[in-house]
């Protein structure tokens, strides 16, 4: 497996944000739809021995469950254009199965 160094720089938290109301969603939502996400991908490769979830999924099966529709290829030119990407960088981050952590990263959604 190749490895993968993403840094994000993240800008400090001032002394008076502590004290902000909690934002965003509880743990345990955030469980409940970890939870229903596995049983998806459970569904999904119950006839295939040695995978159970997305990032097993390598080859042809990635690319069969994770193929770009066109507003997706539109995307990533897009995101190619701007950030001055490569071929192989593309081709490279087509073929890595948590692509999805990239591209919120990069297009921020």
């Amino acid at each position: 497996m190749d490895r993968f160094d993403l840094r994000v720089d993240v800008p400090p938290v001032a002394f008076s944000d502590l004290d902000l109301p909690e934002s965003g969603d509880a743990s345990g939502q955030v469980l409940d739809r970890v939870c229903a996400a596995r049983d998806v991908q459970a569904d999904r490769f119950s006839d295939l021995k040695g995978t159970r979830v997305n990032s097993d999924a390598e080859g042809g099966l990635l690319d069969k469950i994770a193929a770009l529709d066109l507003a997706g290829k539109q995307l990533l030119n897009h995101v190619a254009e701007r950030f001055g990407l490569s071929a192989g960088a593309i081709t490279g981050f087509c073929a890595w199965p948590a692509r999805s952590l990239i591209w919120k990263a990069l297009v921020g959604f």
